[in-house]
């Protein structure tokens, strides 16, 4: 993993600081529990908020006024927190304030990248924004149905469909000519799933949550060689774990990005742990944004144990 030490040493910059590692997950048999259909809905109403508040934006462009419709998609979003987890069994739970920082900061990005100059007239950047909009509801609501109906191949193929829509969309809205700022298809792609993703860590459960039984259920014989993941890489050390030899990249709006591996479980330091079973299901080349949560060095030393306990290792030459 040699782009993986830069990942941690630059971590606790990152944007969304308060990302939560989702606990592997085997892709397959369709997860209709309490959990996946709280942290379904939750996604969901954390993607319509989404879309409200950058509509919002769109709308108050000029003006910059928007406060009053960003309030009311505030107010639906607790109260349909609220509502979900008055049901039970959800994953997480008073979560609902968190998740609106998240999409506080999904705005910020958003008006810092395609309105740097501040509140101006522009049908260009209004149409950028409507786009930006619809995509992060869409883009929640394919996760969410994922969240339920696990799979990899499917998932890939919608969000590759979503980006096509979503590129087409932003240079439309070029045409106007008149736009706030330069940025380009990709950079707006960024923004909207960074932001979704950052949700999605944020309605997952915390870990750590492996054991070496569900690290060996996860990644089983022969995982590593397939689907094009390379191969393993094993690692010890300040960062210990197994990953994929093949890597996709992390696009930032605000930076270069990073190279990251497919698959991983990997503790980094006694800070962090990191596990995803496929960060680029479609091999695109291009991953989702990585959920990490903060450990203490007593959970650190447990992730650690159970890795090395488990016979992920026998995959490394």
């Amino acid at each position: 993993m040699p782009k993986m030490q830069s990942f941690r040493n630059r971590a606790r910059s990152i944007a969304f600081a308060a990302w939560i590692l989702a606990c592997p997950i085997v892709a397959g048999a369709a997860k209709n529990g309490a959990a996946e259909r709280c942290q379904a809905n939750k996604l969901r109403a954390a993607g319509a908020e989404a879309r409200a508040r950058l509509a919002c934006e769109a709308e108050n462009l000029e003006s910059g006024g928007s406060a009053p419709c960003a309030h009311d998609a505030e107010q639906r979003r607790a109260a349909a927190f609220l509502r979900f987890e008055e049901r039970g069994g959800c994953r997480t739970s008073d979560d609902s304030d968190d998740v609106g920082e998240a999409i506080d900061e999904l705005i910020a990005i958003a008006l810092a990248e395609l309105r740097p100059g501040g509140p101006a007239a522009s049908a260009c950047t209004d149409a950028q924004l409507d786009t930006l909009a619809r995509a992060s509801r869409k883009l929640t609501a394919a996760y969410a149905y994922d969240v339920r109906n696990p799979d990899p191949e499917g998932l890939a193929s919608r969000l590759e469909s979503l980006q096509a829509s979503f590129d087409r969309a932003f240079e439309r809205a070029a045409l106007h000519g008149d736009c706030l700022s330069g940025k380009s298809a990709y950079v707006g792609w960024a923004i909207v799933t960074h932001g979704t993703d950052g949700l999605r860590g944020l309605l997952n459960a915390q870990c750590p949550c492996w054991t070496t039984e569900l690290l060996e259920a996860t990644f089983p014989p022969g995982f590593f060689d397939e689907n094009g993941r390379g191969g393993a890489v094993c690692q010890t050390g300040d960062v210990t774990g197994v990953s994929s030899a093949s890597t996709c990249f992390l696009p930032e709006p605000r930076g270069p990005g990073y190279h990251l591996p497919r698959s991983t479980a990997s503790v980094l330091g006694s800070d962090y742990c990191l596990a995803f079973v496929d960060n680029d299901p479609g091999g695109s080349g291009s991953c989702g944004l990585p959920t990490l949560t903060s450990v203490t060095q007593q959970e650190a030393d447990r992730c650690v144990e159970e890795l090395l306990a488990s016979r992920l290792f026998d995959e490394c030459p």
